[in-house]
């Protein structure tokens, strides 16, 4: 399931499911062989169904009928029976790997963390590679890409006569309304340059620092 931009097919959303399987390292297996920021993998089927009949559409469903600031993390899944009820150990295994997964609550089963594939969980955001390990900053960033090429469409900012101070004016002004929503932290152009289709763009681009979570037990002495 895809959600694509319709003028550039740049995808926003790519959500996955696996068929029933065995054991654990069949799921990592097939996380590691997508590793990428693009690719949203659910595990673990629903009322007798696998994830790509029950869970992935459903994950699918939460994210469209939301805005881009939402997290999956901690959402209620709407089932009666999982496919499999996950240990503690098997949540922590399967989420550093990615995979998304749900396990029971005092109020429901809940999903664990909202995260992709991609298997470098350092950092939020990667700047090396423009890549991420959460949905929600692989979201903000193509919500940022994709405003800024409409923009430039809209405004015929892609226009060959255009300079560019007159390109650098405009998206000074074109990122002001993410920064003021708080899609984005911070932005800086990194380089302009000219060539014969137009202009290449580099952006540094800072997104929130929005810390997700997997879950916190809390230890109290007295």
């Amino acid at each position: 399931m895809t959600m694509a931009d319709n003028i550039n097919k740049k995808p926003i959303v790519i959500v996955a499911g696996t068929d029933f399987v065995t054991t654990n390292s069949d799921l990592i297996s097939k996380a590691k062989a997508l590793n990428t920021g693009r690719v949203c993998l659910c595990a673990g089927g629903i009322d007798g169904l696998p994830a790509y009949l029950s869970f992935a559409p459903q994950v699918f469903g939460i994210r469209l009928a939301n805005p881009i600031t939402y997290k999956l993390t901690n959402v209620l899944v709407n089932c009666t029976k999982p496919g499999k009820e996950w240990t503690y150990d098997d949540m922590v295994q399967l989420v550093k790997n990615g995979l998304v997964i749900f396990s029971a609550t005092e109020t429901g089963y809940r999903i664990k963390q909202g995260l992709t594939t991609y298997q470098d969980q350092v950092r939020q955001w990667n700047r090396n590679d423009n890549d991420t390990y959460l949905i929600r900053q692989r979201d903000l960033a193509d919500f940022f890409h994709i405003g800024i090429v409409r923009g430039m469409e809209r405004d015929n900012i892609n226009k060959f006569d255009v300079s560019k101070s007159d390109l650098m004016t405009w998206l000074i002004a074109a990122v002001q309304p993410y920064l003021a929503d708080g899609y984005i932290s911070d932005y800086k152009i990194a380089s302009i340059t000219s060539v014969d289709s137009g202009w290449i763009i580099t952006h540094d681009l800072r997104l929130p620092e929005d810390k997700d979570f997997i879950g916190i037990i809390t230890r109290i002495n007295i």
